[in-house]
């Protein structure tokens, strides 16, 4: 894994490359992270809401497919879809923009959590009234009933 980032100019002094741990020190670990890089072209699923739950902004890539897709939709969901790439190019762009601002990583460490919660990410009552609304709309639509 070193081998590969040294190849795009990472010294392997700056990678700090973690084995499998339980839970608990998975989630610890969360402290020492600025930005998690969502994987392509299958996205994360719990890693993604976990992160966002510790407060760890998550770059991701919409993909064409729903294993592509179900990142955006997570970021979406908690709020802060401005984290979601249509290009490679846009990705490292928010990735970047993300890295050189410690003001905005400061409010995501502060505020993610809430966020989740707020918008409905991690509120099952929420998501079950918007869903429903959702269906009501496209039944609506269906059969032409307003």
């Amino acid at each position: 894994m070193q081998d590969r980032f040294w190849r795009f100019g990472i010294a392997p002094e700056r990678l700090r490359i973690l084995g499998g741990a339980e839970r608990a020190t998975i989630l610890r670990g969360y402290e020492e992270v600025d930005i998690s890089l969502d994987t392509w072209p299958y996205c994360g699923g719990n890693t993604i809401a976990e992160s966002l739950w510790q407060g760890v902004p998550v770059v991701t890539l919409k993909g064409e497919r729903f294993s592509g897709k179900y990142g955006a939709s997570l970021l979406t969901a908690a709020g802060c879809a401005e984290l979601a790439a249509n290009s490679a190019d846009e990705y490292v762009a928010i990735s970047v923009g993300l890295a050189n601002s410690p003001a905005q990583l400061h409010h995501y460490r502060r505020n993610l959590r809430d966020m989740t919660r707020r918008n409905g990410l991690s509120d099952p009552q929420q998501f079950a009234t918007k869903l429903e609304g959702a269906y009501t709309e496209m039944m609506k639509l269906r059969w032409n009933v307003r």
